[in-house]
């Protein structure tokens, strides 16, 4: 644990320099398309400027959209490139030039969910060889939901992979560690609950340490195993 304490602040203190091959990408072509791979290049789609939320942008919609994005030829194709995308909801996955470099799990229902969880993705620089080269992400929703794509990253990987972890370990680690320090805390509030029974305080902690595990549980788990609509009531539940 103490390590890991460490670790974290190491992580915070780090501040990467800036990078002229890094592409910050904030401006998309977008089309609806419920299919594992990317849709036609003659496809119509709109632009959209990123965040894009799909609650204020298309409210009814559900199931996959398609952001499509350009970048120039990479010179240099000595190191290895990656992919970042610091905010998704509820999955995504990756193409360059029409191949597949990563997702964050499960398309099928329920999705893997990965909206408290930055995706990181490494690729071969040779990928990107043409005059204009194609990063299309694939994003899926559910219908009145949350969906939404933020400004995504394109570069070497040495350049972006400190940014990566940093936000993996304050957003994932910690939801996993409040996870880990709220059972140890219910745990040992049940030890003095058994010596006291006649006191309710402990019952009520018990309680609501016991609601609050299942609420933080779904900052971090990927495959929650139950039906969505019956994963995100409990979650609701819990927290009133």
């Amino acid at each position: 644990m103490q390590r890991l304490a460490f670790a974290l602040l190491g992580l915070a203190a780090c501040s990467p320099g800036p990078d002229d091959n890094v592409h910050l990408l904030t401006e998309a072509e977008f089309t609806l398309f419920d299919h594992a791979t990317p849709p036609a290049a003659d496809r119509p789609r709109s632009r959209v400027d990123l965040p894009d939320y799909w609650s204020k942008a298309r409210p009814d919609a559900s199931g996959s959209g398609w952001y499509r994005f350009t970048l120039p030829p990479v010179a240099d194709t000595s190191e290895v490139w990656a992919v970042h995308l610091p905010k998704v909801n509820m999955n995504a996955a990756v193409f360059i030039n029409d191949t597949w470099v990563g997702d964050g799990g499960t398309f099928e229902r329920p999705v893997s969910q990965n909206w408290n969880r930055p995706l990181f993705f490494s690729f071969s620089p040779n990928l990107l060889n043409r005059a204009q080269n194609t990063i299309e992400v694939r994003i899926f929703a559910y219908e009145h939901d949350w969906g939404m794509l933020g400004p995504i990253k394109v570069g070497p990987q040495s350049s972006l992979l400190s940014t990566y972890e940093r936000q993996f370990a304050w957003q994932s680690t910690g939801a996993q560690l409040a996870s880990l320090w709220t059972l140890m805390v219910a745990l040992f509030v049940v030890a003095l609950w058994v010596g006291r029974p006649e006191d309710p305080v402990y019952k009520y902690f018990v309680l609501a340490s016991a609601f609050y595990l299942v609420h933080s549980l779904s900052a971090h788990v990927q495959n929650i195993g139950v039906p969505y609509e019956f994963g995100r009531w409990l979650i609701h539940v819990s927290t009133d």
